[in-house]
């Protein structure tokens, strides 16, 4: 049945979706051979320098998130924070 709304859709968008499709896939295969950092499904701490530094502060980020839901009417909604996000963000959850 998706194959038949495909067809049903006209040409002129059909070759755009392809076309689109087409220059994702060659910018993530070409991000991938000039990127600094390995593209594997694990990658080392060591290409990410703050790391420890994150890690380290974890306690009080917890101690700081645990005070913060006592009271989660009190934080902002995501498109309260970041207006730009309004078309995904919506109601006060």
């Amino acid at each position: 049945m998706a194959g038949n709304l495909a067809e049903q859709r006209p040409f002129t968008q059909r070759l755009f979706i392809s076309l689109g499709k087409k220059i994702l896939r060659w910018s993530g295969e070409f991000e991938a051979r000039h990127s600094l950092i390995p593209t594997t499904p694990k990658i080392g701490n060591c290409y990410f320098p703050w790391v420890e530094k994150l890690e380290a502060a974890y306690p009080e980020i917890r101690e700081e998130l645990i005070e913060l839901l006592k009271s989660p009417e009190k934080i902002p909604a995501f498109h309260q924070i970041s207006p730009d996000q309004q078309r995904i963000s919506k109601g006060n959850n």
